[in-house]
């Protein structure tokens, strides 16, 4: 890929001949792929263009849907909320319910922590059916975060988790802006809720009102349902639409927020390969570090107390002898 500049320049910004290579492969050796369709109409935002490409190399297409004027069509291979700002209507929520009753595949990125849950009353009705409880507010981590803001967090990832095919156990993931959930007990026995993403125990929700409730809050969830037809149907939801924003995810060379984001979307999907390339960034990419204030301290302020500690140690010894 490349920009053009009005000089007549051009400058190259990633490459891309692996994942090109690869996924024209899978497209001739494999069946049709298949389709996700994101909502429109509550002021979702928009899947960034670099995410929706990374999709079409797995021989994903996607498209979008208003459920209340379309309703949901029979191709839908799964659905993705990406952070609507209205709630759904009760006809919408009716139709999200009867799409997960049949075996169908639902993944939620929640609305802006500032939406107060009270004005999301479908949305939370949908999630307390899965055991989740939507909190207000932004989360905060004072144990892991990245460049002295406590809401760029570092979550702990259970990297052990069936939909992450391949995660290495010391991947590394960046959030900004996240909104939080607290785990409960699901409607039906039938259900297993498992945390993907979550904060340390000194996580807080923080409401524009500066009020501050500490907890180890949820930043990902899956909640799996068995059916009775042996189908099971799967509610995703994630924290923080910023897992797959361009700004973190082409920054970044070692994060693992994109290889998340596509293994929830093609678990279990038919017909999809999950082994897509992702383009080669030629920007400057920066690395990033959980524990960086512990390492600081460590170089900054304890090697050097030990090095003028021995070293007048030594001094005084010398002048004794």
């Amino acid at each position: 890929e490349a920009t053009y500049y009005s000089t007549g320049e051009v400058q190259e910004s990633e490459f891309d001949a692996d994942g090109q290579l690869t996924s024209a492969v899978d497209y001739v050796t494999n069946e049709s792929g298949v389709t996700i369709y994101t909502t429109k109409g509550h002021e979702e935002q928009s899947l960034p263009a670099s995410v929706a490409a990374q999709l079409e190399k797995s021989n994903v297409k996607t498209a979008e849907v208003n459920l209340l004027i379309e309703g949901l069509p029979e191709d839908c291979a799964a659905l993705l909320l990406y952070a609507p700002a209205v709630d759904l209507s009760a006809d919408e929520l009716a139709i999200v319910r009867d799409y997960l009753s049949g075996g169908g595949k639902v993944t939620l990125f929640l609305p802006d922590g500032s939406i107060p849950a009270e004005k999301l009353p479908n949305l939370c009705a949908l999630l307390a059916e899965y055991g989740m409880t939507m909190a207000d507010g932004y989360i905060a981590d004072t144990d892991r975060y990245y460049q002295n803001s406590y809401y760029n967090i570092f979550p702990i990832v259970s990297t052990g988790h069936s939909m992450f095919e391949g995660l290495p156990d010391d991947a590394v993931v960046l959030l900004s802006g996240a909104r939080g959930m607290l785990s409960g007990t699901p409607a039906r026995e039938e259900i297993t809720l498992s945390t993907m993403l979550r904060t340390s125990e000194n996580g807080f929700a923080v409401t524009e009102d500066g009020k501050q409730v500490q907890n180890t809050y949820v930043l990902a969830a899956s909640a799996d349902e068995l059916l009775e037809s042996e189908k099971h149907a799967r509610l995703t939801v994630i924290g923080a639409p910023s897992l797959i924003a361009s700004d973190i995810i082409d920054r970044f060379a070692n994060l693992s927020n994109l290889t998340i984001f596509t293994d929830v979307m093609l678990y279990g999907q038919d017909n999809v390969s999950n082994i897509s390339i992702p383009a080669k960034s030629l920007a400057l990419s920066y690395n990033t570090i959980p524990t960086a204030n512990l390492w600081s301290l460590i170089f900054v302020g304890v090697i050097p107390l030990a090095v003028i500690g021995v070293g007048s140690y030594v001094c005084i010894r010398r002048r004794r002898a």
